[in-house]
């Protein structure tokens, strides 16, 4: 397994997505038209909030006809730490450190470590600048509770695409969209596209279970991911356990044998 293929399951976090809200948008089978403020405040009514989460689960990836699956462990405090682990038949393959400003990846098959601003991720996918690198590690960690980003001030297009709402809206260059759940305005799906790059990701989410008794969250996470340098990339995440508000201990050190690869 090579750093980029462990770099492959960091950016499948970028893109989790998951909790569902309780309100009704449909009546009769058919949906009622909405304004984009109204389906945006009823979204933002049911944002995901976690000082601590711990993640298990299994990874799949996909690309140029060939799968390979692991098991990723995350372990993450609110604005502070995201820290995870791929493990392979049992043996840790790579484990990932991001900071507020910074993110560190070592690869243990290879002996070999990488250390770079946490920009290095933003800019390996495309994606706009933050306002700092704080808003970025936020944006990264919303995402992994499962919050959308990039929700911008103003007005959205708003289409009805059954059983859905679609918000779509383009942002300096960046096209995004959001589907929401007709029933419920959970978040169901989400993408970003920047053309001139040739750069796009999609995620929807499946598996919806209880957590902490009142909480529905996306045990089930399909992405498909396209870059120049990447190719096409599918991912799926399969979570068997979640726990929230748990503190727990994070430890990540490099060896001093490892070889910095940047």
């Amino acid at each position: 397994m090579r750093i980029r293929l462990v770099l492959y399951f960091l950016f499948g976090l970028f893109f989790i997505v998951g909790c569902k809200s309780k309100q009704g948008g449909q009546e009769g089978g058919k949906l009622k038209k909405r304004s984009s403020k109204y389906l945006l405040e009823n979204l933002d009514k049911y944002n995901f909030d976690a000082e601590w989460m711990n993640i298990k689960g299994g990874i799949k990836l996909k690309q140029n006809g060939s799968t390979t699956s692991a098991s990723v462990y995350l372990r993450m405090r609110k604005d502070s730490v995201i820290w995870g682990a791929v493990k392979k038949i049992g043996f840790e393959a790579g484990r990932v450190l991001i900071t507020t400003d910074s993110v560190f990846l070592v690869n243990r098959l290879n002996k070999t470590y990488l250390a770079e601003p946490i920009s290095y991720i933003r800019n390996m996918m495309g994606m706009p600048q933050g306002d700092s690198p704080l808003s970025d590690f936020r944006n990264l960690y919303d995402l992994l509770l499962g919050n959308p980003i990039y929700l911008s001030e103003g007005k959205y297009d708003v289409d009805i695409i059954p059983p859905h709402y679609q918000l779509s809206k383009n942002m300096d260059g960046l096209d995004t969209r959001y589907w929401l759940n007709g029933q419920d305005f959970s978040l169901h799906k989400m993408e970003f596209e920047q053309k001139a790059h040739q750069r796009k990701a999609s995620c929807q989410q499946e598996g919806y279970k209880n957590l902490d008794n009142d909480l529905l969250f996306s045990y089930i996470r399909n992405l498909d991911l396209y870059s120049p340098e990447t190719g096409a990339l599918g991912i799926q995440l399969n979570f068997s356990k979640v726990t929230r508000n748990k503190p727990t201990s994070i430890r990540f050190e490099i060896p001093s044998s490892y070889k910095k690869t940047r």
